[in-house]
């Protein structure tokens, strides 16, 4: 049995060490913690070097395979001194290209999409929280159920004074 599911590989890089999460969503994972699906979060001994995770009933993750992709995950981190930092999601390029992926500083309250744009921020100090950040990933062929999917696509168009909405196979100029 073989069961799809989409993986968020989330990197943390400071200007010479990058650490790495991941977070997936498949119908058949659990919210609990499931040997040989999930993987506990093992620390660096060196504390300069930073680090990223995910959160699962307070348990701090490198790998977490979740079931539903509605819910937030909560990110971790740990930033070994001062200095700029970078989160970005390194498998982009295998999402299709109209997901969201929602990264929100809890600390700031800025949001972006980690699809178009990495997110750099400056720590003072050393840092180590386990609710920094809040990820949420939302699949291009969401309709806002966890259940439903688009079964057929479709293109939209606007122009001055229209917007069409057709299947992709009917000219621009067909009444739909």
């Amino acid at each position: 049995k073989q069961v799809s599911g989409v993986a968020l590989e989330i990197l943390l890089r400071d200007g010479s060490f990058t650490d790495r999460t991941v977070v997936g969503f498949r119908r058949d994972a659990t919210a609990e913690y499931r040997i040989n699906e999930d993987a506990v979060k093992m620390m660096s001994p060196h504390t300069n070097i930073p680090q990223i995770w995910s959160m699962q009933n307070k348990n701090q993750l490198a790998i977490n395979i979740l079931p539903d992709y509605q819910l937030p995950v909560m990110l971790g981190l740990h930033t070994g001194c001062a200095g700029e930092y970078r989160i970005s999601l390194k498998n982009s390029s295998r999402l299709d290209y109209r997901d969201e992926v929602w990264l929100t500083d809890t600390y700031t309250g800025k949001t972006i999409n980690l699809m178009n744009e990495d997110y750099v921020f400056n720590e003072q100090s050393s840092l180590e929280s386990d609710s920094r950040f809040q990820l949420r990933y939302r699949s291009a062929l969401s309709t806002g159920s966890s259940s439903a999917q688009v079964s057929c696509p479709f293109i939209v168009e606007a122009g001055k004074g229209y917007l069409v909405i057709r299947k992709p196979d009917t000219p621009a100029s067909c009444d739909v």
